[in-house]
């Protein structure tokens, strides 16, 4: 059977692109699982199933605004931490919102596809800032360091380990968080803090499946 050179190319093509990074098309869907429902979110449970579905990893949550230097800044250390820390164990998950009058859906997209590990599980704009609401109830309830009064939560890198999960409208407390204002200057945005305290939680796990651990 001749095969079209041409059309053999397109498959190629096709094919490299599927089994790669997670493809968010235009309208917000994506062919990868992690935002197979959209990549809008209107209700906090959308986040939570998608936090719950990885129970067994180490997770990093953050809230973020795509317009915000410090936010973006915050956001390249996410992807760096994906680069140097090859565990499959580790996900990710982020919540955009509009914080500030230069965000919007278009924008935060596109902060989004820069991210192309597939281990960043989860990422959605949250126009209503029902993620921030949301976290702000619980860590104004539940930390002392909390210094943002009743604002929405932005701007704050939430750690989980193995263990934690979350009902469908409210979290659990982090086990240990980071911000740029939200909080103590002891806890504010540090990667190599923020590194080791995720290494130190992924040394918790169990192996993951198809390694071995050295005697």
């Amino acid at each position: 059977m001749m095969v079209n050179p041409r059309k053999m190319t397109t498959l190629i093509l096709v094919t490299a692109v599927l089994v790669g990074s997670p493809v968010i098309a235009d309208d917000g869907s994506s062919t990868a699982s992690a935002w197979s429902k959209g990549f809008d979110l209107t209700e906090f449970e959308h986040l939570s199933a998608a936090f719950n579905e990885h129970q067994g990893s180490v997770r990093l949550v953050a809230l973020l605004s795509a317009s915000c230097g410090y936010c973006i800044k915050g956001y390249r250390y996410m992807r760096k931490l994906l680069e140097e820390i090859p565990d499959p164990r580790l996900k990710m998950l982020v919540a955009w919102e509009p914080m500030l009058s230069g965000d919007t859906r278009e924008l935060s997209l596109k902060m989004a596809k820069k991210a192309e590990d597939p281990r960043m599980v989860y990422q959605s704009w949250d126009s209503g800032q029902v993620t921030g609401k949301t976290f702000t109830s619980v860590l104004a309830a539940e930390d002392d360091g909390w210094r943002a009064g009743d604002s929405p939560a932005w701007d704050v890198y939430l750690l989980y380990e193995g263990d934690a999960t979350w009902t469908s409208d409210r979290p659990s407390a982090p086990s240990y968080w980071q911000h740029q204002g939200a909080g103590p200057m002891e806890t504010a945005l540090n990667y190599g803090k923020l590194k080791a305290e995720i290494e130190a939680r992924l040394a918790l796990l169990p192996p993951a499946q198809g390694t071995t651990t050295s005697r």
